[in-house]
């Protein structure tokens, strides 16, 4: 399943919050037909900021006339390319260079197939100030 790192990283950090600031995750696509679900979601707990995976829900938000950022924040765990949209860069050119460079140097030295002990190469990706989200240090603080 795509995107599940980012889902582990929330939960854990989610449970440090005492239970009545807690608010569920909204799961759902455009594929499963989830806008009525997201509507009584959005509607019951009222959020200030979403955090998306690959964005659908702005037509759902642009469909309820909730205006972004004004009333609501949003940004996008994978921010498409060219986007004005706030969100994380992944880097998509940096990660097929290391690509390239990592395969190059396979093939220099010879070696070929399935290593006996893989590497893990990491690519940082870079946050992006964009139109549907407040600057960084300009929201409000987190009150626990």
């Amino acid at each position: 399943m795509p995107g599940t790192r980012w889902l582990d990283g929330f939960l854990r950090c989610q449970q440090s919050l005492p239970a009545g600031r807690r608010i569920p995750l909204f799961i759902g696509s455009e594929e499963e037909g989830s806008f009525a679900s997201f509507r009584r979601w959005h509607a019951r707990w009222k959020p200030e900021a979403l955090v998306t995976l690959y964005g659908h829900e702005r037509k759902w938000l642009e469909a309820m006339d909730v205006a972004v950022p004004r009333e609501m924040g949003l940004a996008y765990v994978i921010r498409p390319p060219g986007s004005v949209c706030a969100g994380i860069d992944d880097r998509y050119g940096e990660i097929g260079a290391a690509a390239v460079e990592l395969a190059a140097s396979k093939i220099a030295f010879n070696q070929f197939g399935v290593p006996d002990h893989p590497k893990l190469l990491l690519i940082e990706g870079k946050w992006i100030d964009g139109k549907t989200a407040p600057r960084r240090g300009r929201a409000a603080p987190l009150r626990l």
